[in-house]
């Protein structure tokens, strides 16, 4: 605002108001607040304890009884679908931008679990039972004792990788986790075929009570044919 000699507080204080509210500087920051408001409350109706979460959950269980019916990517697939036909009627360009990186993050496209993440998850769940159990591990992955086995069998388009946290365990034993594979034509990626979680194996198709993460949620996802394995 240019400084006029002799000019009136009352000009002053009411070129200064009216430049302010006039300027782009009101528009930006509403613009920013509103943003910021709609992706909050996009991250809020997604979060954990959400109505949305809860409302999958029932009707999830309403007629496959799991425990986990609230994670989203064990579903991915029917929520994915759901979601981008709302995205694409979405007026706001901060919801639909927000809301699909929220599915990307929540709902992988292609989801790949490769043979060694898998494995470190296994080795991580070994180490948080045996460290439940008051032996506190410190051993390096190398020096851990368990079984980790491909066999492939006398099937040409098939092979199992079977694992138990005993090293001297046979594949039949009852702790044994056995998962049975088929290369997808024309990729790097095996479909998981069956799976057999051993003595967990009455409460497939969950394979493993209470909420799944880590190698549960990797092993899950593999026998529902929602995550595909990369050797």
């Amino acid at each position: 605002m240019e400084l006029v000699e002799n000019q009136s507080l009352d000009t002053l204080v009411s070129e200064a108001i009216t430049n302010a509210i006039n300027s782009d500087a009101i528009a930006k920051k509403v613009q920013a607040a509103a943003e910021k408001a709609i992706t909050e409350t996009i991250d809020a109706a997604f979060g954990y304890n959400s109505m949305f979460r809860d409302g999958i959950k029932k009707a999830i269980n309403h007629v496959l009884p799991i425990a986990n019916a609230d994670d989203l990517a064990v579903f991915g697939n029917a929520v994915r679908e759901i979601l981008q036909q709302r995205l694409s009627r979405l007026a706001s360009e901060t919801a639909e931008a927000h809301l699909a990186k929220v599915i990307d993050d929540l709902l992988p496209e292609s989801p790949v679990i490769t043979m060694a993440e898998l494995r470190e998850a296994f080795v991580d769940k070994l180490k948080e039972e045996a460290s439940r159990a008051d032996c506190h591990c410190d051993e390096s992955d190398d020096d851990l004792e368990f079984a980790w086995n491909i066999d492939q069998g006398s099937h040409d388009k098939y092979w199992d990788l079977w694992m138990s946290p005993d090293e001297g365990s046979s594949r039949y034993d009852k702790d044994v986790i056995t998962l049975r594979f088929r290369p997808i034509d024309g990729t790097d990626l095996h479909q998981c075929w069956s799976a057999n979680a051993g003595r967990h194996a009455e409460k497939l198709p969950s394979l493993f009570s209470g909420p799944l993460y880590g190698f549960d949620a990797m092993v899950f996802r593999l026998a529902t044919g929602i995550a595909n394995l990369k050797k």
